[in-house]
């Protein structure tokens, strides 16, 4: 048995859980129950049939007002030629293999994808325990066999998805492994949203990422770092066999730093140096922490998609 947590760690990680459960909960209350923002497309260059925008605005988190921000994209994937009409076989490979079997080796040798490693878990009725990491966890255990369960994520595509220096991913890889613990809970697959006009709902399910860091990074603001944020998967099929998926993610609040170096972020250190300088007249915080968020949800779309696509040969049949 190969347990990623000693039993003092495992008891931080799940006291941590509740907390993330707690907040990620009313997260996704307030986007079920209040008028939600408007939308706004992101520039993600992502291919046809998907898209992704970002929102911002604001809410009451732990009984404090709170600024808020998040994405919303969808992807559609068409079936392969000859390939037999999706459906149970969809759902049943999500429902037993998404936290097992959502990581690949790239073609450049890399691993790719997301690594999902169960460190957590409690059962239903029960107290929380460190798990075997390799622990084979069906969705459909979630809040019938357990009450939560708990993943260590890495997300091993995260620099190789930036346009601009994803060309360097070998290199820049070990400086910044983008780590976080994940609580899969019956709570996060809820939604008022009715399914769409000649699909089929397969599966929905979600998790809140667990105010832990794993270890300590020089990226400011992330899993790990976000004080709340939790993620919704909608799987659904059309009336012609496509499969789609969509993605919500919420995170609250928004970013106000990038990067830690001692205490010390260089770009929004260097964005207030310049809004004192001109007396806090251009509004150039604001302005930052705009542009700096929307970089940060395309990016984020973008990581998103990738792992969609490397499981096109679900969606399409073409396993």
């Amino acid at each position: 048995m190969a347990v990623l947590l000693t039993q003092q760690q495992g008891a931080e990680v799940a006291s941590a859980t509740e907390t993330g459960i707690r907040r990620g909960m009313e997260l996704l209350d307030w986007w079920n129950r209040v008028k939600r923002p408007a939308l706004d497309p992101l520039p993600a260059g992502l291919p046809a049939g998907a898209e992704a925008a970002s929102f911002f605005s604001t809410l009451t988190l732990d009984g404090r007002p709170s600024s808020v921000m998040g994405c919303a994209q969808r992807a559609v994937f068409e079936r392969a030629p000859g390939s037999a009409r999706p459906g149970a076989a969809v759902a049943d490979w999500v429902n037993a293999n998404f936290i097992q079997k959502t990581h690949w080796t790239n073609p450049n040798g890399l691993p790719g994808g997301f690594l999902y490693r169960v460190a957590v878990a409690r059962p239903v009725g029960g107290t929380a325990q460190t798990v075997d990491e390799e622990l084979a966890v069906d969705l459909r255990d979630i809040g019938s066999r357990y009450e939560w369960v708990t993943a260590r994520l890495d997300v091993l595509d995260y620099i190789k998805a930036f346009r601009s220096i994803g060309r360097f991913d070998r290199w820049l890889r070990p400086l910044n492994k983008e780590t976080g613990y994940m609580t899969f809970h019956p709570a996060f697959s809820e939604s008022p949203d009715p399914v769409p006009p000649g699909c089929t709902e397969l599966v929905r399910f979600g998790y809140a990422v667990v105010p832990l860091t794993v270890f300590p990074t020089f990226v400011a603001y992330g899993p790990g770092r976000f004080y709340s944020a939790m993620k919704q998967y909608r799987i659904l099929i059309h009336e012609n066999g496509a499969v789609e998926i969509r993605i919500l993610f919420v995170v609250a609040p928004r970013i106000d730093k990038v990067m830690n170096f001692r205490g010390w972020d260089p770009v929004f250190g260097t964005v207030g140096l310049l809004d004192a300088l001109t007396l806090r007249q251009t509004g150039i915080v604001t302005r930052a922490q705009d542009f700096i968020g929307r970089f940060g949800l395309t990016h984020h779309a973008r990581v998103h998609h990738a792992l969609l696509e490397g499981l096109r040969p679900v969606w399409t049949g073409a396993a």
